[in-house]
């Protein structure tokens, strides 16, 4: 008679390295990373933003006279686009003239941009690198939106982003982003 052999017993899982706790708050380690240096850099540049040496008050000026029903380039003279100054009068407009309407109004958009960028940059990369990548963005973006108002500098992050979605970048295991187009 022959015997029969025994079933194997199925693998064990591997034991996890990660407890449980460390597991559920992982995913959010890096955005509150994140926040927590863009805090702290906000705290210690506070009210430090004007420069001695560039002209703020043309930012401040246009915004403040359209909010008052003065027309661009008609009542105003300007040389760059109307973006930005309709943009800034809008919150003049809601809030109230003065550099802090405009530094509230682009600490939070700047916050939204971070959250966006760090979405996008997480399907592309891991944790690690993906945090890595948001304290430059973070800081580089913090002074010039409040150097030079928040819509001039969005426009890297916007082509960057659609190229993304239009398959142009495309993430390689183990090698980063490519472009395919030359």
């Amino acid at each position: 008679m022959q015997a029969t052999p025994s079933p194997v017993p199925p693998p064990r899982p591997a034991p996890s390295r990660m407890p449980a706790v460390l597991a559920t708050t992982a995913p959010y380690a890096g955005p509150a990373l994140i926040a927590i240096v863009g805090t702290v850099m906000l705290a210690r540049t506070w009210r430090t933003w004007p420069d001695v040496l560039v002209d703020f008050g043309r930012e401040l000026y246009l915004p403040w006279q359209i909010a008052n029903g003065r027309t661009l380039y008609l009542d105003l003279a300007h040389f760059s686009g109307p973006l930005s100054q309709y943009w800034n009068a809008l919150w003049f407009r809601l809030f109230g003239p003065g550099i802090m309407t405009l530094a509230f109004v682009n600490i939070a958009l700047t916050a939204v941009f971070v959250a966006l960028a760090y979405g996008l940059l997480r399907r592309m990369a891991s944790r690690l690198a993906t945090t890595a990548a948001g304290h430059p963005l973070r800081r580089q973006r913090v002074h010039h939106a409040l150097d030079h108002g928040v819509p001039q500098g969005g426009r890297r992050l916007a082509r960057g982003a659609r190229a993304f979605l239009r398959g142009e970048y495309q993430p390689t295991p183990g090698r980063g982003v490519t472009c395919r187009r030359a």
